[in-house]
């Protein structure tokens, strides 16, 4: 993005006369990269409580480091690989050796203040949790009365407070994507391919796409990222198999799996009872993992186990990495259609309020013109939603 400088002493600050990042990181890195760094470091000073107004100032902060980080990464990538076709070979951008250590060091050092990013975005997930799972309990539970009699804690003001946090949420998931981009997943391993993976699936499921107002980040942008960390994740879980690490491939998958649930921690599943295997067969399967059974063992070593292909519609849950879809029983997982998850009786059984209630997921069993039958991935049930018959319909 093209940023005009609009007098001269803006032009010298920038150090060209557009403000090109990449020309301003090709010619005056250090400057740059460590401003951007320090921008970070006192915006995580001032963070504290998810319900502060900092918030959206270490988010903001995260934004323009991880823009001014990848900028720097490119040219790296450029210089010590070379990419064809590349404007960054047109615009003869040569990189000095004092240049490219800046750059590495830059990099570093944004890097390193995005774990400390990390820890914060946990610990407001944490509190975001129980503050749902709050204003989810039994409204005689949690209202307290006013000077007038009437409760203070409306179920409307609820609702509102549960799709604001919600929504909070998803974008603390958003922002730690977007800090995993460069990331080298092959070195980080088990912690960054956790991560990436429980914050996709956490999306898939509180989150609505393509609203107008969605993400602070652009939801392609996302899933650039991912299909960029695609292979590796892959190659990572197929050595896991090869060096028969049976603890670390079920630890990752199991921690993935706590995302499915609902935030109400009522609902949690018991994510470590289940045991995770890899669908076996030909190259088409590579990706693949679901749920075997009960967990067989507490051993950091042994086979991780797989299952035919043909069987693997009879699984509880399958992940495909590959093509970042969620299967039940071999049936692709989608967001419960509204005229069931807005209908009362729904509502009073779940005691879902707004967004909650919107992207609640579920696997098709039965599709008719008369009849749907869905099966819901957070809770035990199954819902059958019947259309109005004509008096010329035959029952069923």
């Amino acid at each position: 993005e093209m940023v005009p400088a609009a007098s001269a002493a803006e032009a010298e600050l920038l150090a060209t006369p557009f403000g090109h990042l990449l020309a301003e990181l090709a010619y005056s890195p250090k400057m740059l990269l460590s401003l951007t760094g320090k921008l970070l470091e006192l915006s995580l000073v001032l963070a504290n409580s998810v319900t502060s107004d900092t918030v959206s100032i270490v988010l903001f902060a995260i934004r323009i480091a991880a823009r001014v980080e990848s900028s720097a990464a490119l040219l790296l990538r450029a210089h010590s690989e070379g990419i064809p076709g590349s404007p960054l070979l047109a615009a003869n951008l040569e990189l000095t050796e004092e240049t490219l250590t800046e750059l590495r060091t830059g990099c570093t050092y944004i890097l390193r203040l995005f774990q400390e990013a990390f820890q914060w975005v946990d610990s407001w997930l944490d509190e975001l949790k129980e503050l749902i799972k709050k204003d989810s309990e039994d409204p005689s539970e949690n209202d307290s009365k006013g000077a007038d009699g009437k409760a203070a804690n409306t179920m409307e003001e609820k609702r509102k407070r549960l799709d604001a946090n919600m929504t909070t949420a998803c974008n603390l998931h958003a922002h730690s994507i977007l800090m995993l981009r460069n990331v080298n997943m092959a070195e980080d391993g088990a912690v960054s391919i956790t991560r990436l993976l429980s914050s996709f699936s956490f999306l898939s499921m509180h989150h609505t796409f393509n609203m107008e107002r969605g993400l602070d980040i652009p939801e392609p942008e996302l899933f650039e990222i991912y299909h960029r960390h695609r292979r590796h994740i892959i190659r990572w879980f197929d050595g896991r198999m090869e060096k028969k690490e049976y603890k670390a491939f079920n630890s990752v998958l199991q921690t993935v799996h706590k995302q499915f649930s609902s935030l109400d921690s009522a609902n949690t599943v018991v994510t470590e009872d289940y045991e995770w295997g890899a669908v076996s067969g030909d190259v088409d399967n590579t990706g693949r993992f679901c749920i075997i059974g009960p967990k067989r063992s507490d051993a950091e070593r042994g086979d991780v186990s797989t299952i035919a292909a043909e069987k693997s519609d009879q699984t509880m849950l399958e992940l495909n990495v590959q093509l970042l879809q969620i299967s039940v029983r071999g049936r692709h997982v989608a967001p419960l259609e509204e005229d069931t998850s807005g209908d009362a009786s729904f509502v009073e059984v779940l005691k879902l309020k707004g967004r909650e209630a919107k992207t609640v997921q579920c696997a098709a069993l039965l599709t008719t013109d008369k009849v749907r039958v869905r099966e819901l991935l957070s809770f035990p049930f199954r819902t059958l939603s019947w259309k109005e018959r004509g008096p010329d319909v035959l029952p069923v």
